[in-house]
């Protein structure tokens, strides 16, 4: 049997071959960015979900026998080029490139497929350096490839007889003398003959260069463009994004250490509440997966908190118990994020995790600071003081003269019965060891069980008793029911008769108003 020799079925299709590779290492490199994407989200979320996002979307059984070809291929152009004694070093670099790059991919898979939920970030942390590595190195690769399509110095590889075009003389042996001496005429003259030689490639093959140019800017122009402006976009405030088949908003997000009363929450930690606006654009009824959401700075990630925290926070965060959205439905909602208390207020930015499309959605929040409480002066009374909780609610309240001290105060109350409903006046006594407070109001919002309400949640007695000592008290109804009428009743100690100051203080989030009293 007659066969053809391989290096003659080889410079026939030598152009053939690496425009063959070159697709293949282009599908290869396209999927190393999407390994490396999802090798770093998984650092920065820490979760794998193996049902609805396996590794098997991103190292797939055709990346392996892509890679496997490549290595095939390189390995055989190595071995041929080598027998011949041509320039085959150069093939060594691909070769191991994607011998590697099968043997990452191979192990990043097992990683994954046996990931029990302990988070290795050691581990983690070599795969996302190598697989960088892995993107950045293919780079060369391309251009080595665009060569040889191109057919450049392609006549050397005269293949037409077994005669070796690199020979071996006895002139190749004999002793030469170095000069060390730097010539910089010599140097200059080879850059210029460098540079002249490159020039007569150049026009010789103008159009096919400037055609790959032209090709590679748009290619490269475009995948940039696509990457910041479509992929990933940061979006801003009050700016709506579609993701998991809902249409999301963001509206406005504050950092805080502090509850509503301008307490202290936790040492060393701190909250950054976002609110955002959700439409559900499905036919049917859902529940939306907050745990989708995560506020981040750096490599700090924290997700929505709200049923632990949601209490401290009822100034600024609309309560939810269960959040379900019908059909086509829009609700407003607030997330809470617990964060360490060391870091930059500026420096969060909110994610959306897109299960669709397997991405991380940006939201540049810049945070409203609200943890430091100002001072609004002493007010006296009859003065008025003017709030906005950032839930949204305005209003004004005026505390008047005169006050009241006692130990029996008389008020109105609703009294129903058989349906028939009247005005009635009731009586409550001071408790042992305490007096009640009575003091008018003038309020457009507060109302009867509102004024309560509002007096236990911002409201403080300060004063100053007989004996020097600085005395600060919660303030407290002394009525247990609602009541008609612009008044006050408050429980007091009973030694706040003798009081050298009192005053009353409210702390609405990060706005204190004091009133002095006494």
């Amino acid at each position: 049997m007659i066969i053809k020799k391989p290096y003659q079925i080889f410079i026939k299709n030598f152009k053939k071959i690496h425009i063959f590779l070159f697709v293949l290492c282009a599908y290869a490199y396209m999927k190393s960015i999407s390994i490396s994407s999802f090798v770093k989200e998984f650092m920065v979320l820490g979760t794998y979900d193996a049902s609805s996002e396996p590794i098997t979307m991103y190292i797939t059984p055709l990346l392996y026998i892509s890679l496997i070809l490549i290595v095939i291929t390189f390995l055989g152009l190595t071995i041929l080029l080598r027998y011949k004694e041509k320039p085959w070093k150069i093939y060594l670099y691909p070769l191991i490139g994607y011998a590697v790059y099968l043997l990452i991919a191979y192990a990043t898979s097992s990683y994954f497929k046996s990931y029990n939920g302990v988070f290795d970030a050691a581990t983690i942390r070599i795969y996302r350096d190598m697989f960088i590595m892995i993107h950045l190195s293919q780079l060369p690769i391309f251009v080595l490839l665009f060569i040889r399509i191109l057919g450049i110095d392609l006549n050397k590889f005269d293949f037409k007889n077994d005669e070796d075009y690199l020979e071996l003389g006895e002139e190749d042996q004999e002793e030469i003398e170095i000069n060390i001496n730097f010539d910089k005429h010599s140097v200059i003259r080879l850059y210029k003959r460098i540079l002249r030689e490159a020039s007569y490639v150049y026009e010789e093959h103008k159009f096919i260069f400037n055609t790959i140019a032209l090709i590679l800017f748009l290619i490269i122009f475009g995948k940039v463009s696509y990457y910041y402006l479509v992929e990933n976009k940061a979006y801003k405030l009050e700016s709506s994004f579609n993701a998991n088949n809902y249409t999301i908003k963001v509206l406005n997000s504050y950092y805080t250490a502090k509850d509503y009363k301008g307490d202290v929450i936790e040492r060393h930690s701190a909250f950054v509440i976002t609110n955002v606006e959700i439409t559900n654009n499905r036919t049917t009824r859902v529940e939306p997966d907050l745990s989708k959401f995560h506020m981040m700075s750096g490599i700090t990630n924290s997700t929505e908190t709200k049923k632990m925290y949601a209490t401290q926070f009822k100034d600024m965060a609309n309560p939810y118990d269960t959040l379900r959205l019908e059909a086509k439905e829009t609700k407003k909602l607030s997330l809470i994020f617990k964060v360490p208390a060391n870091l930059n207020p500026k420096s969060f930015s909110l994610y959306y995790q897109n299960s669709l499309k397997d991405k991380l959605i940006k939201v540049k929040i810049n945070n409203i600071d609200v943890n430091v409480v100002k001072e609004h002066g002493i007010l006296k009374l009859d003065e008025s003081i003017n709030y906005k909780l950032l839930n949204g609610r305005e209003d004004s309240l005026t505390l008047e003269k005169p006050y009241l001290i006692e130990d029996i105060v008389k008020y109105n109350a609703k009294y129903c019965d058989n349906g028939i409903c009247e005005i009635v006046y009731r009586t409550v006594h001071a408790e042992e060891g305490e007096k009640i407070l009575t003091m008018k109001y003038g309020s457009n919002y507060l109302e009867g069980k509102e004024i309560i309400d509002f007096l236990y949640d911002y409201g403080k007695i300060n004063y100053i008793d007989s004996n020097n000592k600085s005395r600060v008290i919660r303030l407290e109804n002394a009525i247990g029911f609602s009541y008609y009428g612009k008044y006050v009743y408050i429980k007091v100690p009973k030694d706040i008769v003798d009081a050298k100051t009192i005053k009353l203080t409210f702390t609405i989030r990060d706005n204190k108003y004091t009133y002095k009293i006494k």
